[in-house]
């Protein structure tokens, strides 16, 4: 197909038609998908969703005690709630009866009943039943979910612009519509 004076209104129809209808389904199927991240977000900030997303280990509100002198948080004998945290990464504590040993801190070693953390001021506490042990996400992993959230409101942004729903504007999908 030659280029130029020699196109038909046919063929430079035929050309655009098949964009037009893309950016159509494709831009719905957009929102839903932001509607249902939306969903699934459940309102979380990026930090608090990163933990659910990339499903970083948690001990949940359960008995832990920690012993200052050496910066052990310990759960029960074989309940292995600490399996699956990381040396090296930062975990949040929370919980505790004594407010000094709710912080977040550095994960130094890491057995499946307890893990030692970098001790700063921490008190000595037995068998506290409302403490929590959270692994918090590294730098990558909440920059990667704050582009994800970006993205998607742009896509939502995108779509409302499309649909007369934050414009002002002509209606763009109704000329897209209209020309495919």
């Amino acid at each position: 197909m030659t280029y130029g004076p020699y196109l038909s209104f046919d063929e430079v129809s035929r050309i655009a038609q098949a964009p037009c209808r893309t950016i159509l389904r494709e831009l719905q199927a957009a929102e839903e998908a932001y509607q249902r991240l939306l969903d699934a977000q459940a309102g979380q900030s990026v930090i608090l969703w990163s933990r659910d997303l990339y499903q970083l280990p948690d001990t949940d509100f359960v008995t832990l005690s920690v012993v200052a002198s050496t910066g052990v948080v310990s759960c029960r004998t074989g309940a292995n709630l600490f399996s699956n945290f990381q040396i090296g990464q930062d975990v949040q504590l929370s919980g505790f009866t004594n407010g000094g040993n709710n912080k977040t801190t550095e994960i130094l070693d890491q057995t499946s009943d307890s893990i030692t953390v970098v001790n700063t001021s921490m008190v000595d506490e037995t068998e506290d039943p409302n403490a929590r042990a959270q692994q918090t996400a590294t730098t990558p992993q909440t920059d990667s979910v704050t582009a994800l959230v970006n993205a998607m409101l742009a896509l939502h942004e995108l779509y409302g612009a499309m649909t007369n729903e934050t414009t002002a504007t002509a209606d763009r999908a109704a000329l897209l519509r209209d020309f495919a």
